[in-house]
C-alpha cells in the first residue's frame, strides 16, 4: 500500500512541467531525500497554501490590511499597476527553520517587485521589496541589492515577530562625483580593501540560487502537500 502511494506520488510530481527559469516541483521531493531536518510545521504550510490558492487573506504591511492576494495584486495601490505572480521561491529567510515563500510580481513581461509572505502566530504577513531590493536570491536566504553605479550591499532577511529589517552583510558605496579611489568597502562592519571585497561578493555569487518554482496550482499543491500531513497520518512514512 505504502509503495503503491509513493509511486502515486512520483507519477504526480513528474507530470508537473515548467518553462523558463523555473523549475517543477520534482525538485523539492529529490532534495527532501537528501534533507534530515524537521518537517515544516504542516499548519505554517497549510497557511501559506490557502494565502497562495486565495482560500485566506494574508496581512499586506505595505497596505495595512488584510486582503487576498489576488485583490493585492489588483487593487492598483502599488504604482497603480495590475501585478501577477510569474513564479516563487520556498526557502527559510532567517534560519528560524521556518520557511518563508517569496513571489516575484510582474507586470507585462517585466518583474517588478518581491512580496515576503512570513507566518507568524497563525497569520500569514507580507513585505514589499523593489526587484533592486533583492537580486540573486540565494538557498540560504542571502541577497544582493542595488543603490546605482558603485553601491552594492549583500543582506538577509530578520524577523523579530512581524518586524523586519535587512541584516546588511556587507556593502560598497561610491558617492556621486567621486572616483573609484574614494570608494567605501565594509564586511560585517569592518572596513576592508578592494580585493577583500570583491573575494567576499565572488563568495557570496557562488553560493546555491533558490529553488524557483512557475505559479501554479499544480505546484502549489504538490509543494505545500504537508497540508494534509494530519488527515494522512494513519498511512504512516511513504
Amino acid at each position: 500500500m505504502k509503495r503503491g502511494l509513493l509511486a502515486i506520488l512520483l507519477v504526480f510530481l513528474v507530470s508537473v512541467s515548467m518553462t523558463g527559469c523555473a523549475i517543477d516541483a520534482t525538485v523539492l521531493l529529490n532534495r527532501n531525500k537528501e534533507d534530515t531536518r524537521a518537517e515544516p510545521d504542516p499548519n505554517v504550510m497549510r497557511s501559506y497554501r490557502e494565502v497562495l490558492l486565495n482560500e485566506t487573506e494574508f496581512f499586506s504591511t505595505d497596505s495595512s490590511k488584510s486582503l487576498l492576494l489576488q485583490d493585492f495584486l489588483e487593487n492598483r495601490e502599488i504604482y497603480d499597476k495590475v501585478f501577477r505572480v510569474t513564479r516563487f521561491a520556498v526557502l527559510d529567510m532567517n534560519g528560524d527553520k521556518v520557511p518563508e515563500v517569496v513571489l516575484e510580481l510582474s507586470s507585462g513581461d517585466s518583474p517588478y517587485f518581491f512580496e515576503v509572505l512570513h507566518y507568524y502566530y497563525g497569520t500569514v504577513y507580507g513585505y514589499l521589496f523593489s526587484y533592486r531590493d533583492m537580486q540573486q536570491l540565494k538557498e540560504d536566504g542571502v541577497f544582493f541589492y542595488s543603490g546605482g553605479a558603485g553601491n552594492t550591499g549583500i543582506g538577509k532577511l530578520k524577523f523579530e515577530g512581524i518586524n523586519l529589517k535587512t541584516e546588511i552583510l556587507g556593502y560598497s558605496e561610491l558617492g556621486e562625483g567621486e572616483t573609484e579611489q574614494d570608494a567605501v568597502y565594509i564586511i560585517e562592519g569592518e572596513r576592508v580593501n578592494r580585493k577583500a571585497f570583491d573575494a567576499y561578493l565572488h563568495e557570496q555569487t557562488e553560493k546555491k540560487d533558490a529553488y524557483w518554482y512557475q505559479f501554479s496550482e499544480e505546484n502549489i499543491e504538490a509543494l505545500f502537500m504537508t497540508e494534509n500531513a494530519e488527515e494522512n497520518e494513519d498511512l504512516g512514512d511513504i
